[in-house]
């Protein structure tokens, strides 16, 4: 048995009939995804036939029952009743206010699958892989045809909440059940007992991959010690300019290539036939959260392109994402900030490109490292005894940041990508800038 179905239990024909809206004849549950390719939550590829002999095809996302550190994670930082709120509440609320400003609902694509339920212990979605959605290499990088939907689709996402925003108020953000979207890029906003424990956890993370970078690089590890002291105050400096400085929008919190999937078509270049992305979805709304726009960028932008792509297609990149943000804004008749423009927002990317390199060896570690290090394949099923059972917070934390260091040190591709960042921003002097705000 699949350890997911000990806590689903509507995976039979009575619970799916409801969940889908229609009658079913059969059905086969699956797993969906690889390992690694989720670590914050396990997917399920349900096949359905209906009664009216069509096929439908849905995922279901639950906690990682088999692993309890991220189950931990993932539950105490309440991810599912976030990514449900985010489809269940804000998109319908997306497409209203859109529709009311003259626009036909159906015009407002937000490039995300379509939404059929959930709580706080799963999320359903469709499956749009037999549809040729599928992700894209995470450990190449990707190229300037991706990247370009990707920003469309940033770009509507950001200039509709923004919109949103600006028509509702804050007082959404008050509202019992959007609290979840006050949430924090480290901090748990739910337990803030446990801030001290979290910084400090997240600080140890960033001062072991220095240390493992100063072993090749003695002088910008000393470098990179200075720039950060206080790691986790760079980590929030991005979050912490929202209002300060920069306008609030709902952002995806955590977005990177393996939290997109692209459809592509065969086309010919050079005489030979290649693949070039035609469509983008974003998947694993998770850490979806009231902040500014420059958070989604600088992460998607150092996790998910190379150094060489930045240095040609970064002002491209931000010009796609701009023309985006202003179109769909003057689709919802709503004024763009003032002081909104193509070179305002490539001046504040790189300004605040100092700030981002303190997340990286954390994001890095879990992205790219190599999980084989903890000589495991795939997890272990693990029973809800030893999930309900709470190791004290310090003994949580000292297992993450171990877990972390031993992904960077035994995956030479993981640290080859965090220290071809941390040579890139070291020419452009990034980290000999003073924290900013």
């Amino acid at each position: 048995m699949l350890p997911e179905n000990m806590y689903l239990n509507f995976l039979n024909k009575e619970g799916l009939t409801e969940l889908i809206g229609e009658p079913i004849g059969e059905y086969l549950v699956s797993t969906g995804s690889k390992p690694g390719d989720n670590l914050a939550g396990n997917i399920l590829a349900v096949n359905i036939r209906t009664q009216k002999d069509e096929i439908r095809q849905i995922v279901i996302k639950t906690p990682p029952y088999d692993n309890p550190i991220p189950y931990r994670y993932v539950k105490n930082w309440r991810l599912f009743d976030v990514e449900n709120r985010f489809y269940g509440f804000l998109v319908p609320e997306l497409k209203a206010l859109y529709k009311s400003r003259g626009g036909s609902e159906a015009e407002l694509n937000l490039s995300v699958p379509r939404y059929f339920g959930g709580n706080s212990d799963y999320l359903a979605l469709e499956d749009v892989r037999p549809l040729g959605f599928k992700m894209a290499d995470k450990y190449k990088g990707l190229s300037f045809p991706e990247v370009r939907l990707f920003m469309q689709c940033l770009g509507k996402l950001h200039a509709s909440t923004y919109c949103y925003i600006k028509e509702h108020g804050e007082k959404i953000f008050a509202q019992e059940e959007n609290i979840v979207f006050n949430s924090y890029p480290i901090l748990n906003h739910h337990m803030p007992e446990i801030d001290t424990m979290t910084a400090n956890a997240y600080s140890s993370i960033y001062i072991n991959g220095i240390e493992l970078l100063s072993r090749k690089h003695k002088i910008l590890g000393e470098k990179l010690k200075k720039y950060a002291p206080v790691p986790h105050e760079r980590m929030m400096a991005v979050y912490n300019q929202t209002d300060k400085k920069y306008f609030p929008v709902i952002s995806h919190g955590d977005v990177w290539v393996n939290n997109l999937i692209f459809k592509y078509e065969t086309v010919i270049m050079n005489g030979l036939p290649v693949e070039e992305a035609q469509e983008c979805m974003i998947l694993d709304f998770q850490h979806s959260r009231r902040e500014n726009i420059f958070w989604d960028l600088l992460y998607f932008m150092y996790t998910s392109t190379t150094p060489e792509f930045r240095k040609e297609f970064l002002v491209p990149s931000l010009n796609v994402y701009y023309e985006t943000f202003v179109e769909v804004a003057g689709q919802f008749k709503t004024p763009v900030p003032i002081g909104f423009t193509k070179g305002w927002l490539v001046k504040e990317f790189l300004r605040n490109v100092p700030n981002i390199f303190a997340y990286m060896p954390f994001a890095i570690s879990l992205q790219l490292g190599d999980f084989t290090a903890f000589g495991l394949q795939s997890p272990g099923t693990v029973n809800g005894d030893v999930l309900e059972r709470e190791n004290p917070w310090e003994s949580y934390y000292a297992d993450f940041v171990n877990v972390c260091r031993t992904l960077l040190e035994h995956s030479p591709l993981a640290m080859a990508w965090l220290e071809a960042i941390a040579l890139e921003l070291d020419e452009m002097g990034a980290f000999d800038s003073e924290l900013l705000y």
